[in-house]
């Protein structure tokens, strides 16, 4: 496989919210939305439906340890639906990731001090957040 980002991605989860607008016009917010990893440049996130590629979302970027959120802007690059995975839950099997996506995102608009803080919080051991 190619490698074609331009910045390292750290695979960190973080919690973010995301508003856009669906193709009937109407505002959609997810506000339990995680990421699987992110860069500088972006991140992908584990989103409950499909995002068509080109649409832009308002994020609200939530660290674990602080209490206030990093606003910023991105642009859905891709999207696809994550693997099936069958576990079992009761001696029954279910599809568990059946509706989950994996949603790629580069940043669009994004201020100085919340692009630093991401470099500050990507750069830090896992045992320090």
């Amino acid at each position: 496989m190619i490698e074609r980002r331009k910045e390292q991605r750290f695979k960190k989860k973080l919690l973010i919210a995301t508003m856009f607008r669906n193709e009937e016009g109407e505002m959609v917010v997810e506000d339990a939305v995680y990421s699987e990893d992110i860069s500088v440049g972006g991140l992908r996130l584990n989103f409950p439906h499909q995002v068509a590629k080109g649409k832009i979302l308002d994020l609200k970027l939530f660290f674990f340890s602080d209490p206030i959120h990093l606003p910023a802007q991105g642009k859905v690059v891709w999207s696809e639906k994550k693997q099936a995975l069958e576990v079992a839950a009761g001696g029954k099997k279910k599809d568990a990731d059946s509706e989950l996506y994996w949603v790629g995102i580069q940043f669009i608009d994004i201020d100085t001090f919340s692009r630093d803080r991401i470099i500050r919080w990507v750069e830090k051991g896992p045992e320090e957040d």
